[in-house]
């Protein structure tokens, strides 16, 4: 659901994306989460797109991307009153879309590409606008809590700051 918020000015004017799906509602108990993927990621993309979202991501398990806070948000105690996506991101997940500003928060792509060391089934791909979607490989039920530290410990300059630590 594309979400507006009063902060900031970026090239979506501070539009965001998200989706999540729980795997209790899918089919099966979401075993075939690549058929799912496959079908959502078309469909954010071309959304963030036309609405020129600033950033967005996709939870595909047990965690909500919810319009009043991320997952991220709600872990580190960030206020969303404060929440500026031109500058930072909004949150992260199994797929995460980068505005080029966040790209150069984290060092720019290749520092990106550098996460295929420890993550192999990493994706990058251009969203359009000069935004990169990331994603951890095909199969969202295959992420491992140690692939989402991975990431997060890359992505970490482009994340809100909270009074909590994780």
């Amino acid at each position: 659901m594309p979400v507006a918020v009063p902060h900031g000015r970026g090239d979506g004017g501070g539009l965001v994306v998200g989706l999540s799906m729980h795997r209790w509602a899918m089919y099966g108990g979401g075993e075939d989460l690549v058929r799912v993927a496959d079908a959502m990621t078309p469909w954010l993309l071309g959304a963030a797109d036309r609405l020129g979202a600033d950033t967005g991501y996709a939870t595909l398990g047990r965690l909500t991307a919810e319009d009043s806070q991320s997952p991220w948000e709600r872990a580190t105690h960030c206020l969303p009153a404060l929440r500026d996506v031109t500058r930072t991101l909004w949150g992260y997940g199994w797929g995460t879309l980068l505005s080029p500003v966040h790209v150069g928060a984290v060092g720019g792509r290749a520092v990106l590409e550098t996460l295929r060391d420890v993550l192999p089934a990493l994706r990058l791909r251009d969203a359009g606008g000069g935004r990169t979607w990331l994603t951890l490989g095909e199969d969202p039920a295959t992420v491992r809590g140690e692939d989402v530290r991975a990431l997060r410990a890359v992505l970490a300059p482009a994340l809100p700051r909270g009074t909590q630590t994780v």
